[in-house]
């Protein structure tokens, strides 16, 4: 790896973990880092500098498993309204990380907004089996 390419990296792991802290009061900073970072050869699209960036609502997909795994551990033990509140929280999780992408100015669409659609409507599902053990 070029001498560049690794002070490029090291740049971009320092601006990512403030950015955690930050995210909303650098929003424009993301603007600006990503206009430069663009303008690299072999570097990737403004776009896609953006939506990593701004990819910390992917901390919500994690989220959104972990509330999985505690609605089927509830459903397991016939705790059917936890499992339902547990399940309703996973989807709100997984369409607070899309809404992230589209809010604001910079408008763009999550990486993984088609395999979301596919965790809302399982999550759709699940949440119609488990009601239905309630009646």
């Amino acid at each position: 790896m070029s001498q560049s390419v690794l002070s490029l990296f090291s740049i971009f792991i320092v601006f990512l973990v403030v950015l955690n802290s930050f995210h909303g009061v650098y929003g424009d900073l993301i603007s600006h880092v990503c206009k430069e970072a663009s303008t690299y050869p072999d570097f990737a699209t403004y776009d896609f500098c953006v939506a990593s960036l701004l990819a910390h609502p992917a901390k919500l997909y994690s989220d959104a498993i972990d509330k999985v795994q505690k609605a089927v551990a509830n459903f397991k033990v016939q705790a059917y309204e936890g499992a339902i509140l547990d399940m309703t929280d996973a989807k709100t999780d997984v369409y607070t990380c899309e809404d992230g992408f589209t809010e604001g100015h910079h408008k763009l669409v999550s990486l993984l907004t088609k395999q979301a659609g596919y965790f809302r409507g399982l999550g759709h599902i699940s949440l119609v089996i488990i009601t239905d053990m309630v009646i």
